[in-house]
């Protein structure tokens, strides 16, 4: 805010952003909703759970790659755990949670090494990595991609191990 004897810092806060889980908005909400998506609050976010069901990068790399990478069709449940805090992510045992963009943490892993960390964390059988919380080593870009991809589909409880 400008005034004539300088700038004030005063006013209500207004959101402008947010960022849980990495690369949510830019990979699975759609392009026309990503404004009210930055803006609205984890609590509104089932409003936007068609995108979770039917993310766009799986539409884009479906009209890149056609049959040569084979995409789950939607609805993507094996997607849920990630945004319902399901297990393996949660404990067994604990309350799903609601359909929000959400960054959470179990407690009840252990973290693990810094020499035996993966950087595709859970994906990679790092059960303390992401989507785990997110450490700095977390190749959050590969994970979303390959779970966009679809390498959560099939198996007990998709790719996971």
């Amino acid at each position: 805010f400008t005034k004539p004897l300088g700038t004030q810092y005063a006013g209500p806060f207004v959101q402008i952003q947010r960022m849980a889980n990495p690369l949510f908005n830019e990979l699975i909400i759609g392009t026309g909703d990503k404004d009210r998506f930055s803006m609205s609050q984890p609590k509104d976010d089932a409003q936007f759970a068609s995108y979770a069901l039917d993310p766009v990068l799986a539409r884009v790399l479906n009209a890149i790659y056609g049959p040569a990478l084979p995409i789950p069709a939607p609805p993507r449940v094996d997607l849920l755990p990630l945004v319902q805090y399901l297990p393996p992510i949660a404990a067994e045992g604990t309350p799903v949670g609601p359909i929000a963009d959400l960054l959470r943490l179990n407690t009840g892993v252990s973290p693990t090494p810094s020499d035996s960390r993966s950087r595709l964390g859970l994906l990679g059988g790092d059960p303390a990595g992401y989507p785990n919380g997110r450490r700095v080593s977390d190749d959050v870009t590969d994970i979303a991609a390959r779970v966009v991809a679809g390498v959560l589909a099939g198996g007990e409880f998709g790719g996971f191990p």
